[in-house]
This record gives C-alpha cells, structure tokens and sequence, in this order.
C-alpha cells in the first residue's frame, strides 16, 4: 500500500464573516453570525428576508477583471480562498511539485447564478448564444 500523505499547509475563505482568514475568524470569536437581510436582488416577494451574503467583495480586487468576467461569483470566491490558502502555506508551486500539490474545496453549492442566467439565455436567444463560461 503507498504511503500517501496529506498535509494541511493553509486555509483560505470567503465568507459571510470576512473575505479572508483573518477577518472570518475574528467573527467567529467575537459571535458574529454574519446573517442579514438579503441585498443580493429584491427578497420581498419572498418569506425568507434574511441570508447569510458575501458582502463588501469586488472581484476585481483579487482577480484580472477579464478573468472575472469569465467567472461564476462562487468561482472567483474558490479561486480566492485558494490562493490565500497557497499563500498562507509559503509553498511554492512549480513544475517539479505541481504533481504532487492539491486544494480541496469545501461548499454547499454555487454557480447557480450563472446556471440561471445561461437557461434563460438558452430559452430567449437559443443555444448559439450561451456563454461558453
């Protein structure tokens, strides 16, 4: 049997909380919930007023605007985390170690907004025009 290890060399989040390790956990500590009312789009015809946002993020703090652009909101949140997580570990990934380096995600769902958009894409303008994002 191979001697396969795993080590734990950093962590990276954008939460409710914080856009970072740092300001998350704080939160957490001081018994932040980081549940709200919803901002993302017009909850009023809805029961359920209250969500638990990523808020104050601008993608475009973090990533290329185009690269942005081409991403999915819950992408660009993974694509954060993970290089905060490759920051926080001092590791140095190149050709030689990239075989052996991994990250692993954690998330409940996303891409929803995009899967969303691209049906009504699909239903309105015809498969033609779905963004190939």
């Amino acid at each position: 049997m191979p001697d396969n290890r795993v080590a734990v060399t950093g962590v990276g989040l954008v939460t409710p909380l914080g856009l970072d390790v740092e300001s998350t956990w704080s939160g957490l500590v001081s018994g932040q919930s980081g549940v709200g009312y919803i901002t993302a789009f017009d909850s009023s015809d809805y029961e359920t007023h209250i969500a638990a946002e990523v808020s104050d993020f601008n993608p475009n703090d973090h990533l290329d605007r185009k690269a942005a652009r081409r991403m999915d909101r819950f992408v660009q949140f993974a694509v954060i985390a993970a290089r905060e997580a490759t920051r926080e570990s001092g590791l140095e990934v190149t050709d030689d170690n990239a075989g052996d380096v991994g990250v692993v995600i954690g998330s409940g769902i996303g891409g929803l907004i995009t899967l969303s958009e691209q049906f009504n894409v699909l239903r309105d303008k015809g498969p033609a025009r779905i963004s190939p994002f």
